[in-house]
C-alpha cells in the first residue's frame, strides 16, 4: 500500500511540473491567453489565444481566435478565425473559420469550414473547404503551394491564384479563377 502511495506522489509531483512548465511558457490574462517561447504538452485556450515561438507537441484546441507566429503544432483545431505566420503543422488542421496563414507549412490535411481562407507563402497537402455560400473564395497568393487537391463541400467555391501560386492535384467542387 505504501508503494501505490509513493507511486500516486510521484506521478502527482511529475504532473505538477509539467502544469508549471506550460505555466511559465503560457500566462491566462484577462480573456487571453499568451504563450511564449517553449513548450507544451496539450494545450485548450479560450477567448484570444496568442504564441509565440511556442511548440505544442500533441495537440491545440482553441475556442475562439489563435494568432500564432513561429509556433510548431502537431495537431491543431481552432474554433474562430485563425491568423498563422511562419508556423510549421505537422498533423491534422480543422479550423473552424476564416483561416489566414502568411509563410505557413501544413504537413497534412488542412479542414476549414468558412466561406474565406487566404495564404501567402504557404505550402499544404490537401484542403477541404466546407461552405455555405456559393461565393466562397480560396486565395492563394506568393508561391502558395497545393500538392493534393482542394475540395468543396457543400456549396461550389472559387480558387484564386497568383504571384506564382499552384494547385498540383484538382479543384473538386469548383473553379479556378
Amino acid at each position: 500500500m505504501q508503494s501505490i502511495a509513493k507511486r500516486g506522489f510521484f506521478f502527482g509531483l511529475i504532473g505538477l511540473c509539467l502544469f508549471a512548465n506550460a505555466q511559465s511558457v503560457c500566462q491566462k490574462k484577462s480573456g487571453e491567453m499568451i504563450c511564449g517561447p517553449g513548450e507544451v504538452d496539450t494545450m485548450g485556450a479560450s477567448g484570444v489565444f496568442k504564441a509565440t515561438e511556442t511548440q505544442f507537441k500533441k495537440r491545440l484546441v482553441v475556442k475562439g481566435q489563435a494568432i500564432m507566429t513561429n509556433c510548431r503544432v502537431n495537431e491543431m483545431k481552432v474554433f474562430g478565425q485563425a491568423l498563422l505566420s511562419e508556423s510549421y503543422i505537422l498533423g491534422k488542421t480543422n479550423i473552424h473559420g476564416h483561416l489566414d496563414a502568411i509563410n505557413t507549412q501544413f504537413k497534412k490535411s488542412v479542414a476549414v469550414q468558412s466561406d474565406q481562407l487566404r495564404a501567402r507563402g504557404s505550402s499544404f497537402t490537401d484542403l477541404v473547404i466546407s461552405t455555405t455560400k456559393a461565393s466562397s473564395l480560396v486565395e492563394l497568393l506568393d508561391n502558395t503551394v497545393v500538392t493534393g487537391d482542394i475540395v468543396f463541400r457543400g456549396q461550389p467555391g472559387t480558387v484564386l491564384l497568383s504571384g506564382g501560386s499552384r494547385v498540383t492535384g484538382k479543384i473538386i467542387n469548383g473553379k479556378q479563377q
